[in-house]
Order: structure tokens, then sequence, then C-alpha cells
């Protein structure tokens, strides 16, 4: 893993140019590994930069535009995402838990194994997401945009989320019930999937 060394906000203001929105310039930029906790970008525009593995909680980066963004295995907890576009996003392994996501475009993402553990998704678009063994206990979807039950039906857990569609929820508690049951350990939410 890269650490960066020197003041990582201004080197992270160096990459970026003009006034207003902060637009990341250039070519794809490969970021993986790098400790940026607790950075504020707010209004960034990073579309395909490479952060996997990276070391963020606490980062803000409100209204940030990052269609692509590559985040696989990078810590996000207690990241604030709020408004940003995340569309078309990898983030397979990420850790978001406890994160900021209300109002997220998160379209077409990849989520798969994602630990989204009382994130708060309200609002955001998960259309066409990839929640597969995502884990998802104590999150909140009011107004999230969703699929449906199958979509959610591929996740690790469901167990104390809060405002999903009541259509939604009935289907899943009828059909997959063993989502809302409380996980004694992740890998048995994980083994229980292979029987639904």
């Amino acid at each position: 893993m890269r650490k960066l060394s020197f003041d990582r906000q201004v080197a992270m203001e160096a990459l970026f140019t003009g006034h207003g929105p902060t637009t990341f310039q250039g070519k794809q930029h490969d970021l993986s590994g790098a400790y940026l906790a607790e950075l504020m970008l707010e209004n960034a525009v990073m579309p395909g930069v490479i952060l996997e593995n990276a070391i963020m909680p606490g980062v803000i980066l409100e209204n940030a535009v990052m269609p692509g963004v590559v985040l696989n295995g990078s810590n996000l907890r207690k990241a604030w995402l709020v408004g940003s576009n995340l569309s078309g996003a990898r983030l397979v392994l990420a850790d978001l838990e406890g994160a900021d996501l209300r109002g997220v475009n998160l379209q077409n993402s990849l989520l798969s194994n994602a630990k989204l553990i009382n994130a708060q998704l309200q609002g955001a678009d998960l259309r066409g997401a990839d929640l597969m063994q995502a884990k998802l206990q104590g999150s909140s979807f009011d107004g999230a945009k969703l699929d449906g039950a199958e979509q959610l039906a591929r996740a690790a857990s469901l167990y104390e989320a809060i405002g999903l569609p009541a259509d939604i929820e009935s289907e899943l508690r009828e059909r997959h019930w063993k989502l809302f049951r409380k996980p004694d350990d992740l890998n048995d939410a994980a083994n229980d999937f292979m029987y639904r």
C-alpha cells in the first residue's frame, strides 16, 4: 500500500484546477492505496479515478462527480458522499459502514460484498446496482430508487434495515426471510445465500 507522505489536502488540491467545482484534469489518475482520511473535496469532478484499497474514513466528497470511480476494497467508513454521482462505480469489498450516501447516484454500480452497515441510503439511486452479498443491516432506504425485491434478495443481510418500500419488504420477508434475521456471523449470512 502506498501512503502519501506530504500534506494530503494540498497534494489533492494540486491535482485539481479552476474555481468553483474542482476538476480532475488529464489522464486517469491511480491513487490506489492512498491515505486520504478526513479529506474534504466538495464538488470535485473526478471521473474514472482509481482509488482501490484507499484509506478514506471520514472523507467528505459532497456533490462530487465521480462516475466510474474504482473504490474496490477501500475504507470509506463514515464518509460523507451526499448528493454525489458514483454511477458505474466499482465498490467491491468496500467498507462503507456508517457512510452518508443520501441522494447518491449509484446506478449500475458494483457493490458486491460491500459493507454498508448503518449506511444512510435515503433518496439514493440504486437502480441497476449489483448488491450481491452486500451487508446492509441497519441501513436506511427511505425514498431510495430500487429495481425491486430480486435486487435486494442477493444481499447478505437486511437485518434492521429501515425505509424499504412496503411491496419490496413484503416480498422479501415472504420469499427471503433469512435476510432479516440477526446474523450471528456474517459468514453464516453468506452461506445462507446459497439456499435461498
